[in-house]
C-alpha cells in the first residue's frame, strides 16, 4: 500500500509507504551534484522539486580552495589545482583538479572526486557536465545515501538530459561490506524522473552468487505515490498447502488508492482480495477490506480430526469471505459519522485464514489506526454499526444502526437487530441555582428480528444532582431520577402490543479526598504524592410494576455488557453492571477506597515531568435488597457482593502490572481474576528482551494463561515464544515460536505456528532499505 500525499493541510501519510526504486535513488543525487555545483539553466517542474527537496538554499555562494588556481582568458579556462575544496551551506566537494570552460559550460573534476550533501555522498575518478546540454557523466561512481543506508556502484552514471538517467554495471546494496551479503546488479538501468526506469539484465545476488534473473524489467521513477506490482508474499500451511500472494496497487488520486490481492493456495484455491482507503479533510478517513474465496473443500469434514479440531460446527458453504472495515468521516453542521463493519462467510472462516499473508496479521490493523476495538477471532459474534453524532458544549445527538450477525448458521435466529434508532442526551447544567444540575436523556430504537417479536422502544427520563460540601473536608452528592420505557412490538403470531414502565432512581455519594507529599531522592524522581478517595455510594432503583414489562431487546445488551465486566473499572459506580442489573429492583450500597501514587521527575536539564506509578482501589458493595428478600425462604440470602479490588503499577519504564480479582465472602474463593504483567530488561545496542504473562480464570467459566517472550541471546540472534491455553479444556488454543538473526543489512525469521488445529511455518526474510520480502 502507498502513502497518501495531498497538498497543505490535507497531507496526511497512511501507515504502510511505498517504497522508492534504489536506482531512481541514485539517479536522483547525480542531478543534485551536477545542478548545485555549477547552476545553469534549470528545467522547471521536476528539476525544481529535487532542488527544494535537497538545496536549502540554491541561491547561497561555493566557496573555493585549491592549491593553485589560474585563468586562461584565451581560452577562458578558470583551473583550480590541488586539494580543491568546494563548499556552500550542507555541501562539500573534493577533488585533485577542476577545469571551467565559460565559453562552452563545461565542466570537468577530476582525481578522487567526492561530493557531499547533507549525509550522502557520491565518489568517483571523473566528472563531466555540460551545463547547456543538461549532460554529465562520472565514471567509477561510488554513490551512498545515509537513509537506508544505500550504496551504489556503477562504472559510468550519466546524465543524458534534462530528466533522463542511465547507470552503466549498477549494483545496488545496504550493506558495508566489501562482499556484500545481498546486492542487486543490472547491465544498465536507464531512469526519466517523474516518470519510468528500464533495467536490463537485473540479478539479484547473495553473497555474489546469482539467485533471482530479470532480464527487463520497468519501475516507476516518480516522487509520488505510482500504481503498480508490490512484492509477493510466499507462505505455507499444514490446512491450506503452499501459498502465494501477489498485490497490485493502485493509486487513484491523491485522497485515494486501492490495492488488489491475488492469494493463491494449493489446496484450497484463489482467494481474491481488494483494499480501499481514503483520507480526507481534517480527521476523516476509511480502509475497506474484503477477500473471498472459492474453497476447493466445498463442505467440511467433521470425520476428518484436523477439520474436527477447527470447530465442532458443519460448514456446507463453498463460497468464503470476510468484508470488514471502520471509517471516520466529519461532515456539514459539525456532524461526525463513524462506521465499524464485521461480517463473515461461516464460523471457521477466521479460523482457518487469520494468520499468515491474511486475516487479522497479514493485512492492515484497523484498531491501530482507529483506535475502536473489533471482535476477537472466535468470537461467535460479529458486530457491524454505524453511528451519527453532533456533539455540543451543552447536548449530544446521535443517531445509530447496529446489525449482530451469529457466525453459526441458524434458519431460526431470533437474534435481536437494532436496525435505527437516535439519541438525544441534555448534559448537565445547573438550573435555579449554581449548585442544582439537571441532565435529560431520551432515545428510541426500532428493533428487528428474523424470528420472535419485533418493533419499537422508547425511553426518556430526567436526573437532577445537587452537590454540596458537608464542612470543609467531605463532599455529599445526591441525585434522583425518573424514566419511562414504552415498547411497541409485534408478536411473531401476528398481534400486537404495548407495555410501558416507569423506573424512579436515587443515588447518593458521600467521599472526601487525603493527599500528601513525600520527598524522594531515587532516580529523577524528587516527589511522591499519595492520594486517598474514600467514598460511599448508594442506589435505589425501583420499578412500578416489572412483572408485567417483559424486555426482549435488552439481553443483547446485557450478553455485551457482561463480556466488560472485567474491564469495568468503575470503582464502583452506578454504571457499573454489578451495580445495574437490567429490569430488576436495585437496593445497594457500597463502599469504594482508592489510593493514587503520582511521583514528579525532574531531569538534570531541570525539565519536570509527571508520572502516576501505580493506582489500589477497593470496592465492597452490600445488597439491602437481597437482605431483606422473603420470597424463598429456602434459599440462603448474600447480601455481600464480592470485594473487588484492582491494582495498576508501572513504577519503571519497563514494568508494567494490571490486575483485577474479586473476592467471594460466602464460598471463601476467588471468583474472578485478570491479571497482566509485562516488563523487558533492556540490552546492549538499544536491544531489549520482553516478558508478558496473563492469567484470567472466571468462576465457573473460563479458565486460561497466555505468555510472551522475547530473548536476544546475542547481538544477531533472537528467539521468542507465546502461547495460550485453556486450563478447563487443558490444551493450547494456539502457540508460537521463532528464532531470527539480523545482522547490519539484512534478516531472516524462522517461524512456526498453531492455533485452533492449523499449524502453519514460515521463513521471512527482511533487506535493510527493502523491508520484508516475503516468506514460506
Amino acid at each position: 500500500m502507498g502513502p497518501m500525499n495531498s497538498g497543505g493541510e490535507k497531507g496526511r501519510t497512511m501507515r504502510k509507504k511505498k517504497r522508492s526504486s534504489p536506482f531512481g535513488k541514485a539517479i536522483v543525487l547525480l542531478y543534485i551534484l551536477a545542478c548545485s555545483l555549477f547552476w545553469g539553466t534549470a528545467s522547471e517542474g521536476a528539476e525544481r522539486s529535487l532542488r527544494e527537496r535537497f538545496l536549502d538554499d540554491p541561491e547561497a555562494q561555493w566557496e573555493i580552495t585549491a592549491d593553485k588556481m589560474s585563468y586562461m582568458e584565451r581560452e577562458a579556462l578558470v583551473i583550480a589545482e590541488g586539494n580543491v575544496v568546494a563548499t556552500r551551506k550542507g555541501q562539500v566537494l573534493y577533488a585533485r583538479k577542476a577545469v571551467y570552460n565559460q565559453e562552452t559550460g563545461y565542466i570537468e573534476v577530476s582525481g578522487d572526486v567526492r561530493f557531499e550533501t547533507n549525509g550522502d555522498y557520491l565518489m568517483g575518478e571523473r566528472a563531466t557536465f555540460d551545463l547547456r546540454t543538461q549532460t554529465g557523466e562520472v565514471t567509477e561512481a561510488r554513490l551512498f545515501m545515509r537513509e537506508n543506508n544505500f550504496h551504489v556502484n556503477g562504472d559510468s552514471m550519466q546524465r543524458l538530459g534534462p530528466d533522463t538517467y542511465l547507470v552503466k554495471d549498477a549494483l545496488v546494496t545496504t550493506c558495508d561490506s566489501a562482499t556484500p551479503p545481498w546486492s542487486i546488479t543490472a547491465s544498465e538501468v536507464k531512469v526519466t524522473v517523474e516518470g519510468y526506469g528500464v533495467v536490463k539484465n537485473g540479478v539479484f545476488r547473495i553473497r555474489g552468487f546469482p539467485v533471482f534473473w530479470v532480464p527487463y524489467g520497468i519501475f516507476p521513477a516518480k516522487t509520488t505515490r505510482q500504481s503498480g506490482v508490490l512484492p509477493p508474499g510466499l507462505g505455507y500451511s499444514s490446512l491450506n498447502g503452499a501459498e502465494i500472494e501477489l498485490p497490485i496497487f493502485w493509486a487513484i488520486s491523491d485522497q485515494t488508492d486501492a490495492t488488489f490481492y491475488e492469494h493463491y493456495m494449493s489446496e484450497r484455491g484463489l482467494m481474491q482480495g481488494f483494499e480501499w482507503r481514503y483520507v480526507a479533510e481534517q480527521d476523516s478517513k476509511g480502509v475497506f477490506l474484503f477477500d473471498i474465496l472459492s474453497d476447493n473443500v466445498d463442505r467440511k469434514d467433521l470425520g476428518d480430526s484436523d477439520q474436527a479440531d477447527i470447530s465442532p460446527f458443519e460448514r456446507t458453504n463453498q463460497t468464503r469471505y470476510w468484508f470488514r472495515s471502520k471509517a471516520d468521516q466529519d461532515m456539514p453542521l459539525g456532524i461526525t459519522a463513524r462506521l465499524d463493519a464485521d461480517y463473515l462467510s461461516d464460523q471457521d472462516y477466521l479460523r482457518e485464514f487469520q494468520r499468515g499473508l491474511y486475516g487479522y496479521q497479514g493485512r492492515p490493523d484497523l484498531v491501530d489506526q482507529f483506535g475502536r476495538p473489533v471482535e476477537e477471532i472466535l468470537s461467535p459474534l460479529r458486530t457491524s454499526r454505524i453511528r451519527f453524532s453532533r456533539d455540543q458544549s451543552d447536548y449530544s445527538l446521535q443517531g445509530h444502526s447496529s446489525y449482530y450477525q451469529r457466525t453459526r448458521d441458524n434458519p431460526f435466529d431470533n437474534t435481536p437487530q437494532p436496525i435505527g434508532g437516535a439519541m438525544y442526551s441534555l448534559l448537565p447544567r445547573s438550573v435555579l441555582s449554581e449548585s442544582l444540575y439537571m441532565r435529560f436523556r431520551s432515545d428510541v430504537d426500532y428493533i428487528w428480528r428474523d424470528y420472535g417479536d419485533r418493533g419499537q422502544r422508547v425511553s426518556f427520563g430526567p436526573e437532577v444532582t445537587h452537590p454540596f460540601w458537608l464542612g470543609p473536608f467531605v463532599e455529599f452528592q445526591p441525585s434522583a431520577g425518573f424514566s419511562r420505557a414504552t415498547q411497541f412490538f409485534e408478536r411473531e403470531d401476528g398481534f400486537t402490543d404495548e407495555v410501558s414502565r416507569d423506573a424512579y432512581d436515587l443515588q447518593a455519594r458521600l467521599s472526601t479526598l487525603l493527599e500528601r507529599t513525600y520527598d524522594l531522592e531515587w532516580g529523577d524522581t524528587r516527589r511522591v504524592k499519595h492520594k486517598i478517595f474514600p467514598s460511599l455510594l448508594y442506589r435505589y432503583r425501583g420499578y412500578n410494576d416489572g412483572s408485567k414489562y417483559q424486555p426482549w431487546f435488552e439481553p443483547i445488551d446485557q450478553e455485551n455488557r457482561t463480556k466488560l465486566v472485567s474491564f469495568s473499572r468503575t470503582s464502583g459506580q452506578a454504571t457499573d453492571p454489578r451495580f445495574d442489573p437490567i429490569g430488576m429492583n436495585q437496593n445497594v450500597v457500597a463502599f469504594s477506597l482508592a489510593n493514587f501514587l503520582d511521583a514528579r521527575n525532574e531531569n538534570e536539564k531541570g525539565e519536570v515531568a509527571y508520572k502516576q506509578w501505580g493506582t489500589l482501589e477497593l470496592v465492597q458493595g452490600y445488597d439491602i435488597g437481597e437482605a431483606r428478600r422473603d420470597d424463598e425462604p429456602l434459599r440462603e440470602e448474600r447480601p455481600l457482593q464480592p470485594l473487588m479490588g484492582i491494582v495498576t503499577a508501572h513504577p519503571f519504564p519497563n514494568v508494567e502490572v494490571d490486575s483485577e480479582v474479586w473476592w467471594d465472602h460466602y464460598e471463601n474463593e476467588v471468583a474472578f481474576t485478570d491479571t497482566f504483567l509485562e516488563f523487558s530488561v533492556k540490552r546492549a545496542g538499544g536491544r531489549s528482551d520482553r516478558y508478558g504473562i496473563e492469567y484470567l480464570y472466571i468462576k465457573d467459566g473460563n479458565e486460561s494463561i497466555g505468555y510472551n517472550v522475547h530473548l536476544n541471546l546475542t547481538e544477531s540472534i533472537a528467539a521468542g515464544t507465546s502461547l495460550h491455553r485453556n486450563l478447563n479444556q487443558d490444551r493450547s488454543v494456539g502457540a508460537r515460536y521463532y528464532m531470527q538473526y539480523l545482522s547490519q543489512c539484512w534478516g531472516v525469521r524462522v517461524s512456526v505456528d498453531s492455533f485452533a488445529g492449523v499449524d502453519s511455518f514460515m521463513v521471512s526474510f527482511t533487506l535493510l532499505g527493502l523491508g520484508d520480502l516475503g516468506g514460506w
